[in-house]
């Protein structure tokens, strides 16, 4: 009786364990819903080393000259197209590394197509690192956390894309310079390849390029010293749940948003950028060029919040021609507020 009693604890206890590691196993599947072909591609793929997690600024373990940081969460043809844009990037001799992050779900599941997509992608100009958030970090943590400068001085240009967009072969040629150009000026914020709609009531005029108040989120390049101070700015600040980044002059551009004012993290920078007195460079290709569709980056509609299906339409056409005269910028450079209108100097 008691052996039999005893062989009975023992089947329920191999049962019970057998029905535990199932279920973990069943769970660890689902919850990475992993691709079938990723293996062969991690291991054909130049992998950069750094781990970064999820709600922490992330620094990483090699320097180079441009790192280019896409997010991404569930719109594989989306971020395929701008891989594809990525791909013949001139980068001029110069090194680059490019880091792509995936966003779960609030359940913590990532979109299998979106991560083979990521793991597929060989990228000819440099490192790749494919980052799997551990937790839903959302537009605010894509964001702000891919990159922690290693100091304030470093030499790394850095670029921040969303999947929905595309951009010109030659848009590092023109970041490097914007940089080298306004890097040491301590109104100098950092520059965006497109500004996303016209917001300035006056002309910048014939010149190249001006500086706008406002931060542009079709690809953003900000300054290494800006950057750190806004991410230790924001992550003391959103603690506080009475705070609200609300600028009253940004009539203009709170008209991009469809969320409720100071939620995203473009409002919280432009609040950061007027309380600093800072800039973005914006390129004047429209005018300069007198062509309404010149950019260095531009927008694809693609279904999300405000657009149900995928539509081919883009916001400019992207240069396909370098010219020198498009880093030939003026000895004073024309600012505007975020309301739009020319202001002088501080």
């Amino acid at each position: 009786m008691r052996l039999r009693m005893r062989l009975k604890r023992k089947i329920r206890i191999v049962v019970v364990s057998a029905t535990v590691v199932l279920f973990l196993s069943l769970w660890f599947i689902i919850r990475l819903r992993h691709c079938d072909e990723c293996d062969e591609q991690l291991a054909s793929v130049n992998f950069t080393e750094t781990e970064c997690i999820t709600g922490t600024p992330c620094t990483y373990a090699n320097q180079v000259a441009l790192r280019v940081i896409v997010i991404t969460s569930n719109r594989s043809r989306s971020l395929a197209r701008l891989l594809e844009s990525l791909d013949v990037v001139e980068l001029d001799g110069d090194s680059g590394s490019l880091e792509i992050f995936v966003d779960c779900d609030e359940r913590g599941l990532v979109d299998p197509e979106t991560v083979k997509t990521a793991y597929a992608f060989h990228w000819r100009r440099g490192l790749v690192g494919v980052h799997l958030q551990t937790s839903h970090a959302g537009v605010n943590g894509q964001w702000i956390d891919a990159w922690r400068p290693a100091t304030n001085d470093t030499r790394e240009i850095v670029l921040i894309l969303e999947d929905g967009l595309g951009v010109s072969r030659y848009f590092y040629r023109w970041i490097k310079a914007v940089h080298g150009r306004y890097g040491d000026e301590p109104d100098f914020a950092g520059t965006a390849l497109t500004i996303g709609r016209d917001r300035l009531p006056n002309s910048p005029g014939i010149e190249p390029v001006y500086m706008y108040r406002g931060v542009g989120t079709w690809g953003f390049s900000p300054k290494a010293s800006v950057w750190r101070g806004f991410q230790d700015w924001f992550h003391a600040h959103s603690q506080r749940s009475n705070f609200r980044p609300h600028v009253p002059e940004a009539v203009a551009k709170a008209s991009d948003n469809s969320a409720d004012s100071g939620t995203t993290w473009d409002q919280w920078f432009d609040y950061y950028a007027s309380k600093e007195k800072m800039f973005v460079v914006y390129s004047n290709l429209k005018d300069y060029n007198d062509n309404r569709s010149s950019c260095f980056g531009t927008k694809y509609r693609v279904s999300g919040l405000n657009v149900p299906n995928d539509d081919p339409v883009t916001y400019c056409k992207l240069i396909e021609r370098w010219d020198d005269r498009y880093v030939s910028f003026p000895e004073y450079i024309t600012r505007f507020d975020l309301d739009g209108n020319r202001i002088g100097k501080y």
